[in-house]
């Protein structure tokens, strides 16, 4: 958090030295689009592309795009265009704020790995290749690429779970932490699958029947993709462009949120055994469209350029 509010501080300072470099840049390597994926920055880069006339193209890879909206006040220049990712109350509010038009939003769904949009494979061959018992309920626990410290306080606390249930515990490339949780004793009724880094989520999450993780939007919207229960760590400090996620999490009814350790238990056992929950959970993610990113940015992409 202080390093991006020293960044926008660094951005505002130096603004005009860095419109001039875009614009040598972009004068040197003129290109018929500009897409963005980055932060902070776009402001500068809307004023050069206006300036010489290109259209650019703003994609958040956040749900809370607030960090992608620095500098960005009443824009006006008609070859704008922002892809969003679903067509939301509360995603708008911030681009109302801004007083950016709607006419420059398109919703094409969240930038999530090609394997997600893709049938997946029937989940008995799934569990069989983790070696996953047929008659359990699977959790999935997960913080992050990178791991995290907290998969140790998760992991002790769902050794209390009273239900049968087998829980996968995906390390990231934290696998120091590893040692530790094999030494966690877990009842019989509960089986385990450790996993170093791995390039199957997308087939892990399939079969998942919950899905305990860290605010970072990209798991979250993954989890969407796949329509898997999510219950949301919220127990330590959340870095700024991530706390929009927990209220996102229950504005749209398809998880719940944990702020104390004590919470697991009492949530992940209504989660998987509350019948009219999990329907009502199912329902609101239909109601919650996700479009085929990789189809409609490329629409998107196609329609700018014609123009």
């Amino acid at each position: 958090n202080l390093e991006y509010n020293l960044g926008l501080w660094f951005f505002a300072l130096n603004r005009k030295n860095i419109e001039k470099s875009i614009e040598e840049y972009l004068l040197a390597y003129p290109p018929d689009l500009i897409i963005s994926v980055v932060t902070v920055a776009n402001g500068m880069v809307l004023s050069v592309a206006k300036k010489l006339n290109i259209p650019f193209l703003l994609i958040p890879t956040d749900l809370d795009a607030f960090a992608f909206l620095n500098q960005l006040d009443n824009p006006k220049y008609d070859k704008f265009h922002i892809a969003l990712s679903y067509d939301k109350k509360s995603i708008r509010k911030q681009f109302e704020q801004k007083k950016i038009k709607s006419d420059y939003i398109t919703y094409t769904g969240f930038p999530v790995k090609k394997e997600f949009l893709e049938p997946s494979i029937p989940k008995k061959y799934i569990r069989e290749a983790f070696a996953i018992p047929n008659n359990k309920p699977v959790i999935l626990l997960m913080m992050g690429s990178l791991g995290s410290d907290e998969l140790l306080h998760f992991s002790k606390e769902l050794s209390k779970l009273s239900i049968s249930a087998h829980i996968i515990i995906a390390l990231g490339k934290n696998e120091q932490i590893k040692a530790h949780i094999e030494k966690i004793k877990f009842p019989a009724h509960i089986t385990k699958t450790v996993l170093g880094f791995t390039d199957k989520m997308p087939a892990i999450m399939a079969i998942s029947d919950l899905f305990i993780t860290k605010p970072g939007s990209v798991s979250i919207n993954e989890a969407i993709y796949t329509e898997v229960p999510i219950l949301l760590d919220n127990t330590t400090k959340t870095i700024a462009w991530e706390k929009f996620n927990s209220g996102f999490i229950l504005d749209t009814g398809i998880g719940e949120v944990i702020t104390k350790y004590n919470q697991i238990i009492p949530l992940v056992t209504n989660l998987l055994t509350d019948k009219e929950k999990r329907s009502q959970i199912k329902k609101n993610f239909q109601k919650l469209t996700h479009k085929n990113p990789e189809q409609e940015i490329r629409l998107l992409v196609k329609q700018i350029l014609n123009k």
